[in-house]
């Protein structure tokens, strides 16, 4: 990756409506060169645009991270937490546990509610992991 497309990468993370010719003019590269970059990038290098929501403002005030294991149910639990409306990510993890999931509900009532009817259907252990405040997210730029 070239120093030009981590710093464009650095400008479509900051989550704003992107200006394309300040960018341009900061980058010292014409407007075209720009947007052809941009499409590169977009095609090599991003898996998908998306915005990132403040949960609270949305009535959702709890949320964690919940690692998981099941005896049997591996394929069947993957899909589940694909299908369920309260999981927000979901990643295959190692240390004894199959899978890690964030789980984003309206209250803790509504989050332990959840963790109990998945311990009912899939017999599973688990370690919960409570979010209490997100201090910065998605920033990440390769180096």
């Amino acid at each position: 990756m070239k120093q030009t497309e981590k710093e464009i990468i650095q400008y479509l993370r900051q989550g704003k409506r992107l200006n394309i010719s300040d960018i341009a003019r900061k980058l010292s590269i014409p407007i075209s060169t720009l947007r052809d970059r941009i499409i590169r990038i977009e095609n090599s290098y991003i898996t998908k645009r998306a915005s990132i929501i403040d949960f609270e403002k949305t009535g959702h005030n709890a949320s964690a991270i919940v690692a998981i294991k099941t005896k049997d149910a591996r394929e069947e639990l993957l899909e589940f937490l694909k299908q369920d409306q309260m999981v927000n990510s979901i990643w295959r993890i190692n240390t004894g546990y199959d899978y890690m999931a964030e789980i984003i509900c309206k209250d803790n009532m509504e989050l332990y509610s959840w963790i109990d009817r998945l311990n009912v259907r899939f017999n599973t252990e688990f370690n919960i992991f409570n979010i209490l405040k997100t201090e910065d997210k998605e920033k990440f730029i390769p180096r």
